[in-house]
C-alpha cells in the first residue's frame, strides 16, 4: 500500500525537522554519520521520507551527501560559526526594529 501524497509530504516535514532540531541542539554532532536505517527506527519513518529530508537538509547546509555512504553533519570552523552569530544578531535585531516600527502609542502593550 502507498502513502497519499499529503501523508508523505507531513512524513518528510517531520523528519527534517526531527533532524535538523537535533543538529541543532547538538544531539548530534558535527561529523556525525547519519544512517537512513538507524534514522528510520528512531523516527518510526520510511527510508524515502528520511532521503527527502536529507537532500532538503543537504541544500540547506547542515549536511552533506557522500554517494554510496550517506550523510554526514557539516562541521563549522570557528571563523564560521562567528560569522553566522554575526548573521543571526542581526537579522534578530532587523526582526525587532520592525516589529517595534508597527506599534502607535494606542496599539503598544502596557
Amino acid at each position: 500500500m502507498t502513502q497519499s501524497n499529503g501523508s508523505n509530504k507531513a512524513n518528510i516535514a517531520s523528519a527534517y525537522e526531527a533532524i535538523k532540531n537535533a543538529i541543532i541542539r547538538q544531539e548530534l554532532q558535527p561529523g556525525t554519520w547519519l544512517r537512513e536505517q538507524m534514522l528510520c527506527r528512531t523516527l518510526g519513518l520510511g527510508r524515502s521520507s528520511i532521503r527527502n529530508a536529507l537532500q532538503i537538509l543537504a541544500s540547506e547546509g547542515y549536511v552533506t551527501l557522500i554517494p554510496n555512504r550517506g550523510a554526514r553533519i557539516v562541521s563549522f570552523t570557528k571563523d564560521q560559526l562567528g560569522q553566522l552569530l554575526s548573521v543571526k544578531t542581526e537579522m534578530e535585531k532587523f526582526a525587532l526594529s520592525l516589529s517595534y516600527s508597527s506599534y502607535t502609542k494606542e496599539t503598544w502593550p502596557t
